[in-house]
C-alpha cells in the first residue's frame, strides 16, 4: 500500500535527519549558555554531560537510537528485494548485526554521560562511530553491486564520497585526541576539559579532534537518509494493504 511504504521509506530518513541536527544544535546551546563547556568545538558527548540539557541528549539520542535500528531493517529488506545472489546476501546479513551495533552504541551514549560513567560512555561512542563507518562502507559497496538494477550509480558515489568523509575525520579525531590529552597533562590553567580554552595544553589538538567529530556525525546521517532515493525499491507485505 503507498500509504504504508510512504511513512516506511520517507518519514523514518527524515526523522533522523530532522532530529540528529536538532538535538546537536539544542544541547550545545544549552550548555554553552548554562556554561557548562566551552564555546569553540566542544566534544558532542560534553554538551549533553550536565542537566538540563543531558536530558535532552539522552531523550532524543535513544529516540535516534530506535531510527537507526529501523533504518538498518529497512535497508535489509531493500536489498534483499533488489537482488539475492548469495554473496549480497551474506554481507547484507552481517550489516544488520553491524547496525544493530552501532544502534546500540547509540543508546550506550545517550545513558551514560561521560561526566558519570566514563568508561560505558566511550564503550558506546565507539560503537556508535566505528560501526556506522563500517555499515556505511558495506553498504556503499553494496549500492554499487545492485546500482545496475536501481539506476542509482550517481548516488554510490555520493555515499561513497561521504564514506571517506566519515573515515578521514574519525582518524583525525582520534589522533587528535591523543595528542590533545598528551598536552592537557603536560599543562593545563582550568580544572576540567569541558572547559578546555588557549591557555591550555594540547587547545590545538584538541580542536582538530572536536571539530572532527562534529564533521564526523554529518555523512553517515546522510547517507542512511539518502535511502530515501531508492524507496520504491521496497515492497511490505502487510495486512493493512488489504
Amino acid at each position: 500500500m503507498p500509504t504504508i511504504q510512504g511513512f516506511c521509506l520517507v518519514l523514518l530518513p527524515v526523522a533522523i535527519a530532522i532530529i540528529g541536527p536538532a538535538m546537536l544544535v539544542s544541547c550545545y546551546t544549552m550548555a554553552v549558555l548554562n556554561g557548562d563547556v566551552s564555546k569553540l568545538f566542544p566534544y558532542i558527548s560534553d554538551t549533553g554531560g550536565d542537566a538540563p540539557e543531558s536530558c535532552i541528549f539522552g531523550q532524543l539520542l535513544n529516540i535516534i537510537s530506535l531510527l537507526l535500528l529501523a533504518g538498518v531493517i529497512l535497508r535489509y529488506k531493500q536489498v534483499n528485494t533488489i537482488v539475492q545472489t548469495p554473496m549480497i546476501h551474506r554481507l547484507n546479513t552481517l550489516m544488520v548485526w553491524v547496525g544493530g551495533l552501532t544502534a546500540f552504541g547509540a543508546s550506550l551514549v545517550a545513558n551514560f554521560q561521560d561526566t558519570t560513567v566514563v568508561v560505558v560512555h566511550y564503550l558506546g561512542a565507539m560503537l556508535l562511530f566505528l560501526c556506522g563507518i563500517i555499515y556505511c562502507l558495506m553498504q556503499t559497496y553494496i549500492s554499487y553491486k545492485i546500482s545496475y538494477y536501481t539506476s542509482n550509480r550517481w548516488l554510490c558515489h555520493v555515499r561513497l564520497v561521504l564514506s571517506l568523509i566519515a573515515c578521514v575525520t574519525f582518524v583525525s579525531c582520534m589522533i587528535g585526541s591523543s595528542y590533545a590529552s598528551r598536552g592537557w597533562r603536560e599543562h593545563h590553567v582550568h580544572k576540567t576539559i569541558f572547559k578546555w580554552g588557549p591557555e591550555d595544553g594540547g587547545y590545538v589538538a584538541h580542536l582538530v579532534s572536536t571539530f572532527s567529530e562534529w564533521a564526523m556525525t554529518y555523512p553517515p546521517n546522510l547517507n542512511l537518509s539518502s535511502f530515501l532515493w531508492q524507496g520504491y525499491a521496497v515492497h511490505f507485505v502487510s495486512t493493512f494493504s488489504e
